[in-house]
């Protein structure tokens, strides 16, 4: 109890304020008495300061001492000790005061210095026990909302069990995962277990029994199919609870739906597993493509000596026919390998896809349907518009083999801002605009067993004669080179929608197709400057080397880096073609750029089957051509002669050819040296970029 009792007493009769002063006087009590004559008067005072006691007369003018009271009661959160005061006793006054909110009742006529001051100290004493108890119920219930706000922020939720009867409790938050709304009914554990299947069922009760028998605690992750029919993944905690003496008494614990936890672990499985494959499917199309390489080397030095033969002309248009599906396959895997954004160009996608409309009509079957629809101001986006082509037919031909019976196949453009960027979590505020490619089929749609998978490479739904399994995988990794994702969805015996979503381009403006000129005939490609000429790979060297023989060309050949700078000390060369993926210290692109730096005008080729950074790092340093690998005889000398035409090489007439020479000893003796050539140095890339 305070020290000093600031006391107000409310009474419009002079009189009995003063034989309520004349006891507290009389009393031990250490006080400062205020007075007021009528309610306005109190009302005045009480709101100057707060006070340990008030004492009220029913019978104030205007308003009852009862109606006070209660209006005291409600005008503050801490309540003083209140006494109601009257003339006379009467039980039914008494009980209506303290039913009112009051602490004690006193009669005037019975007012004593102790029976007042007994009043006053127990009346306080009552008063501090019950705003104690308040404001620790104000506490628990701001700690309830915290609790409350917390596992609504985290999906989680808390339950308790009492061993000895059973009885379950809950929070709000358990109902909130379980897909419940809160006081449907009395939580039960049944109403958890009921949405699991017969498996998980099994094992949660039994482990759920271990904890309510002997005190073990377990956590667990499951599914289940929530009241509001979404599938959840939930993380379920389970603790024993013991009293005093260490008796088990009960259990609690949490339980959290960690649905999108696993959906972005299970994505990032996806994503790694992808890039994986792909990594491996770039190595072996580096590999395969030096054998394609010699393969069409060696059929093009055929064909120029087949001369009328009909029949060996056939063969020979077969096995072209063959390594160019081969060809095909590893730009396939090459695509699907490449992972990081590629240097695309402004395009507006509906007129790209106009001009594919005739080759995609051919691609369908007349049972086929084909419809196309575009946004009137579709945005621009930043694509390498080959691998664009490439992934809207695959995409189309996806759908038509997917509709055996026909159907319909609709492809479609539209803009979109979202902060919702497929693949991802959301992004709120740092939201983006795509330009949206969906293409949409009537067919017999995905398995839902099957969705997480058809994004890998090699892996189809199809027949094992009907698809290589690459064509997902390939539109998959061009939207990620181009800076977007894809989104699949697909109904079983409904269809499936494809969505490639590609940035909107900073420039947002079309870059206007150049139409590519008619090719030269390798006649008019002839030339007799001296080409070093780069590869580990021996076939390809002699493959290289008589290609370039047979149109008037001296080559000398090197093996690696090191040999490659012993022939350029002895040997004045007019070009070099070196592959860039090579054994050793050094590769390709080191040699180039030695050249650039030490013979800025000597023009120089890459050539490679998979070069990866090396030669994108290249090709920032000079203009650029770009030669897929394998490459025709055709394409191998117009390399060579449009990198001479722009240097500005004077051909030498000497037809001297230097033949391969061992590393180390790259040259000939006696070997004459050609005119250092005039001109900027020009570098085209024969190769694929990731």
């Amino acid at each position: 109890m305070p020290e000093t009792l600031h006391i107000l007493v409310v009474d419009d009769e002079t009189l009995d304020r003063m034989q309520v002063r004349r006891c507290l006087d009389r009393s031990d009590l250490t006080f400062a008495l205020y007075e007021a004559a009528d309610a306005d008067e109190a009302r005045s005072i009480y709101a100057t300061r707060s006070f340990d006691c008030v004492l009220i007369d029913n019978g104030l003018p205007g308003v009852t001492g009862l109606e006070f009271l209660a209006e005291l009661v409600d005008m503050s959160d801490r309540v003083p000790a209140i006494i109601m005061l009257s003339g006379a006793g009467s039980d039914m006054l008494a009980a209506s005061a303290m039913k009112s909110g009051a602490d004690d009742y006193l009669a005037k006529a019975a007012l004593s210095p102790e029976s007042l001051e007994r009043a006053v100290r127990s009346a306080v004493k009552i008063a501090a026990l019950r705003n104690n108890v308040e404001r620790s119920e104000t506490r628990r219930a701001a700690d309830r909302d915290v609790l409350e706000k917390a596992e609504e922020i985290a999906g989680m939720g808390s339950w308790q069990i009492d061993r000895s009867s059973g009885a379950v409790k809950w929070s709000a938050g358990m109902y909130a995962v379980l897909g419940l709304a809160p006081g449907d009914s009395a939580p039960r554990m049944e109403m958890l277990t009921e949405l699991m299947d017969n498996d998980t069922r099994e094992a949660f009760l039994a482990r759920r029994s271990r904890l309510l028998e002997d005190g073990e605690s377990f956590e667990i992750e499951f599914q289940i199919l929530g009241k509001d029919n979404r599938k959840r993944f939930l993380y379920y905690v389970g603790r024993p609870v013991r009293d005093s003496r260490n008796r088990l008494v009960g259990a609690n614990g949490i339980v959290q739906d960690i649905t999108a936890r696993r959906l972005s672990e299970g994505a990032l499985e996806r994503t790694n597993r992808v890039e994986a494959i792909g990594a491996l499917s770039g190595g072996i199309a580096h590999d395969f493509n030096n054998l394609l390489g010699i393969i069409q080397g060696n059929l093009d030095l055929i064909r120029r000596k087949a001369g009328d033969d009909a029949a060996l002309i056939r063969r020979l248009d077969a096995a072209e026919k063959a390594t160019r599906r081969g060809s095909d396959l590893t730009r396939k895997l090459l695509s699907v390998s490449r992972q990081e954004e590629g240097a695309g160009e402004p395009t507006n996608i509906a007129t790209l896809v106009d001009g594919l409309e005739d080759i995609l009509a051919r691609s369908v079957t007349n049972r086929v349907r084909l419809q196309i629809y575009a946004q009137s101001d579709l945005w621009v986006s930043d694509v390498v518009q080959g691998d664009l082509e490439d992934a809207i037919i695959n995409l189309v031909i996806n759908g038509r083999d997917a509709m055996p019976d026909g159907g319909e196949i609709y492809i479609e453009m539209a803009n979109k801002t979202t902060d919702r960027f497929p693949g991802m979590a959301r992004r709120p505020g740092q939201s983006q605009d795509f330009v949206v490619l969906s293409v949409s089929d009537t067919g017999t749609g995905i398995p839902n067993h099957l969705r997480d998978r058809v994004l890998e490479p090699f892996f189809s739904t199809k027949e094992k004669s009907k698809g290589t399994g690459l064509g997902l995988s390939m539109v998959y990794a061009f939207a990620k080179r181009s800076g977007g994702d894809i989104n699949i969805y697909s109904e079983p015996g409904v269809g499936t929608t494809v969505q490639v979503y590609l940035p909107r381009s900073k420039s947002d403006t079309a870059a206007a197709s150049e139409a590519a000129g008619p090719s030269q005939p390798c006649e008019s490609l002839c030339g007799s400057e001296v080409v070093l000429f780069v590869d580990d790979e021996a076939e390809l060297r002699d493959i290289g080397c008589a290609i370039l023989e047979d149109h008037g060309y001296r080559v000398v050949t090197a093996v690696d880096v090191e040999s490659a700078r012993d022939a350029l000390k002895v040997h004045e060369v007019d070009l070099l073609v070196t592959d860039v993926i090579m054994p050793g210290k050094h590769n390709g692109a080191d040699l180039a750029r030695e050249m650039c730096s030490r013979e800025p005008r000597i023009p120089v080729v890459l050539s490679s089957g998979f070069s990866g950074n090396l030669t994108n790092k290249i090709c920032g340093e000079a203009n650029v051509d770009f030669i897929d690998k394998p490459y025709t005889a055709a394409e191998l000398v117009s390399a060579v002669r449009q990198a001479l035409d722009v240097a500005g090489t004077v051909a030498n007439e000497d037809d001297q050819t230097v033949r391969e020479l061992p590393a180390g000893q790259c040259g000939a003796p006696g070997s004459d040296k050609a005119m250092v050539p005039t001109g900027q140095n020009r570098l085209i890339v024969n190769g694929d970029h990731p």
